[in-house]
């Protein structure tokens, strides 16, 4: 597994310049609210993924009067006996990544060099934003754990946009021609799809209950198109309205998982509390699927912002021993440093946030 050994950030919203050496354990970002905690958590996320978590623009993440934001760490490699350094330098306009002296020009090559496990301030939004958020939660767990996925989506990608401009195009001939391609690749990436939802959902049942939560959630995965029929089936019926319209109704790009509860939507019968436990254990469980196929190579790095928003001190615990006894490296942004006692059999380091700097 990585995890990291050193973090360097300059010029990151209101963090000027700061440096950290976290622990292989829990690591508490703590600080009042618009002292630049998140903004630690923020730095982490752009190593691992190209972009911030608040806002696909650049511009507001730069801190203001600086022309870029950088973020250099240093990674204990998975057999942790050598250091790597992955550096990424985020401008208005422009990207640049290195790792290991090399240009990265992909944002999945930095995936791959920094696995994360990204848990947000209100993640029970999750249940409530639309199926394109759902949908990346289940492909990036997908990307980890399944080494043809983005061969596969980019086969969908592909032949969907080109059968899209075929429609716009009203060339019903080229349409057709482009069928064969996405209902190949649409069947498999459904297929992946649906046994990592089933994966990911039963292993989040087992981890609520071992937290003495029953919280009678069940899931139903959409597949994008009615399931009595084939995708090629479906494509054939709605060939005419896609025509008509100049895009594809239906296949995996629609594709969505709901979440129930009570024979309702779990966001409207489960108390918010409740929907971020929920919420918790399913990161909780991608992560063990990941680690479990992988052999414990890899084990996704956690950030969590503002983890005891709404949870009670019992909850709060529950978390962090079940993080400890993942021996996962986790970042966790809290307003207060956890009540003594809370994670005393854990390995933990507090850093304090105040201004723009760390302590």
């Amino acid at each position: 597994m990585v995890w990291i050994a050193s973090l360097a950030l300059k010029d990151i919203r209101v963090m000027a310049d700061a440096e950290i050496e976290p622990i292989k354990g829990l690591n508490f970002i703590c600080g009042p609210n618009g002292a630049g905690k998140t903004s630690v958590l923020e730095s982490i996320y752009l190593a691992g993924r190209g972009r911030s978590f608040r806002h696909p623009d650049a511009g507001p993440l730069v801190r203001r009067d600086a022309h870029s934001a950088r973020v250099v760490l240093k990674l204990w490699d998975e057999n942790g006996d050598r250091v790597r350094v992955l550096g990424v330098e985020r401008a208005r306009s422009e990207m640049r990544c290195r790792f290991d002296g090399r240009e990265v020009a992909k944002r999945s090559q930095l995936a791959e060099a920094l696995p994360i496990q990204f848990i947000s301030s209100q993640p029970q939004l999750l249940l409530g934003m639309g199926p394109d958020v759902r949908r990346r939660f289940l492909d990036l767990a997908l990307f980890h754990v399944e080494h043809r996925f983005l061969a596969v989506y980019s086969r969908v990608q592909k032949s969907l946009r080109q059968r899209n401009a075929a429609l716009k195009q009203g060339q019903a001939e080229q349409v057709s021609a482009w069928d064969q391609s996405f209902v190949e690749a649409g069947n498999d990436l459904t297929t992946m799809r649906k046994q990592v939802s089933a994966d990911v959902f039963d292993r989040a049942q087992r981890i609520l209950l071992g937290w003495g939560l029953d919280l009678g959630v069940a899931y139903r995965y959409r597949q994008g198109w009615r399931k009595e029929m084939t995708l090629a089936e479906a494509l054939s019926t709605r060939l005419s309205e896609d025509m008509e319209r100049g895009f594809t109704g239906v296949g995996p790009q629609r594709a969505d998982i709901e979440f129930l509860s009570d024979n309702g939507l779990a966001e409207k019968r489960l108390s918010r509390g409740q929907q971020k436990m929920f919420v918790i254990a399913l990161n909780l469980a991608i992560s063990d699927m990941v680690a479990d196929l992988s052999n414990g190579v890899c084990r996704p790095v956690f950030l969590i912002d503002d983890l005891a928003a709404e949870l009670d001190g019992q909850n709060l615990a529950k978390v962090l021993a079940a993080l400890g006894e993942r021996d996962v490296q986790v970042f966790v942004a809290l307003i207060d440093p956890p009540a003594p006692g809370t994670v005393e059999i854990l390995p933990a380091k507090v850093f304090h946030v105040e201004h723009g700097t760390i302590k």
